[in-house]
């Protein structure tokens, strides 16, 4: 038990260094003795392995100071020494990108894929593509992210459920880390869409965020579309007690699914055939002022806005923030839906800040980055990096 105590001790403390080198560049011996609170000579200890792993470096050697003696060695993160690797599954389209521990981009794929596609098999593939195009960067890698529409147990790395593709209960964590030895994990897109954009957004109040992510639905899809959900409380995604929370696309779409939008709907496959069933093609009518499509849109709008009041009565975020991943020309969704809230809840709107995104599309890939950073990159105490398993 000793020994297994000093083992989980030893990573530990491998892991607050490295972070502190991380989160202060340049930073000196004593400096990192001074923060951490761990002595001179575990911190010797601690960098020569470092050293050694080529996770850190040293610049140039101090020049001897007015007082005689040599100036501190400043110490950086060597980022280039391991990698991590991010993978988008989106509605019709897999993304996949390497990049090193800074999250700098070192290459990046991208392939359609046709709808009810074995989700395990997609995978497989792009991440045996890359192995085989990137092989040295990949043997590198020290952790995989994934993405995934859908209801994800983000703990148990199962998708539990996607409407559109049928897929149910599809395990991914584990067959993954079985094939490649590797550490896997595996987040709801909006979720991490969220992640990506609050680590690069200003203003965000208390780091509490309600982040709604809105995107054109496939033609053959039953909604015309999809809407994902995110929750961010104090800095931390809120997983809920399942790991199911922020899923939130058919508790709205079903507010979609019937009176104006759904007459729109039924009239525009008939007239004009599914392929001009959806969103895009229902904001432009609107931007025309076709009254069908314009009451169609009222009627989201104020269906957004509703459920974001709803949402904020109980969570109380400070900040929202909505993504509509296509152009609105002439007709603005976002606007109908803030003027809807304001309605129903006055007193929450006026303390609400509604943030613009600042990454957009893609965000989704940087959030995987900043989660799997934080797998690399730990100093709670408590864990350790996966770089010293």
């Amino acid at each position: 038990m000793h020994k297994l105590n000093t083992a989980i001790a030893s990573r530990i403390n491998r892991s607050l260094v490295l972070s502190l080198i991380h989160e202060n560049p340049h930073i000196s011996r004593a400096q990192i003795s001074a923060r951490s609170g761990l002595d001179r000579s575990t911190i010797t200890h601690i960098l020569n392995y470092l050293l050694k792993e080529k996770l850190v470096k040293e610049s140039e050697k101090g020049k001897s100071s007015s007082r005689g003696g040599r100036c501190p060695i400043p110490l950086s993160v060597h980022y280039n020494a391991r990698t991590l690797a991010v993978i988008e599954v989106g509605m019709d389209t897999i993304q996949t990108q390497l990049t090193n521990l800074r999250g700098e981009e070192i290459c990046r794929w991208s392939f359609p894929f046709k709808r009810g596609a074995p989700l395990i098999d997609l995978l497989s593939h792009q991440l045996d593509d890359m192995r085989k195009t990137a092989e040295k960067d990949f043997m590198k890698c020290v952790v995989i992210g994934i993405s995934c529409p859908g209801i994800v147990d983000a703990h148990n790395g199962i998708l539990r459920y996607n409407k559109y593709h049928r897929w149910r209960d599809v395990e991914i964590v584990a067959p993954l880390e079985a094939q490649l030895g590797k550490s896997v994990f595996v987040e709801n897109d909006a979720n991490a869409a969220a992640v990506g954009e609050l680590n690069h957004s200003e203003g965000v109040e208390h780091r509490s965020l309600l982040y709604l992510l809105i995107r054109n639905a496939p033609p053959e899809s039953e909604q015309i579309l999809g809407v994902g959900g995110a929750i961010i409380f104090n800095g931390r995604l809120w997983h809920g007690v399942n790991y199911f929370a922020g899923e939130v696309a058919d508790t709205v779409n079903e507010i979609f699914s019937r009176g104006s939008v759904r007459a729109w709907r039924d009239k525009t496959s008939q007239l004009l055939g599914i392929q001009k069933r959806t969103l895009k093609y229902l904001l432009e009518s609107a931007a025309r002022n076709e009254p069908d499509a314009v009451a169609a849109a009222d009627e989201i709008g104020e269906g957004l806005g509703r459920f974001m009041a709803e949402t904020a009565a109980f969570f109380d975020p400070g900040s929202i923030m909505i993504y509509v991943n296509l152009r609105q020309d002439g007709y603005d969704l976002i606007e109908k839906a803030k003027a809807s809230f304001k309605q129903h809840v006055p007193a929450f709107y006026s303390g609400t800040c509604f943030l613009s995104p600042v990454l957009n599309e893609a965000a989704i890939l940087r959030g995987l980055i900043a989660l799997a950073q934080e797998r690399v990159f730990v100093r709670d105490g408590i864990h350790h990096s996966l770089l010293f398993q």
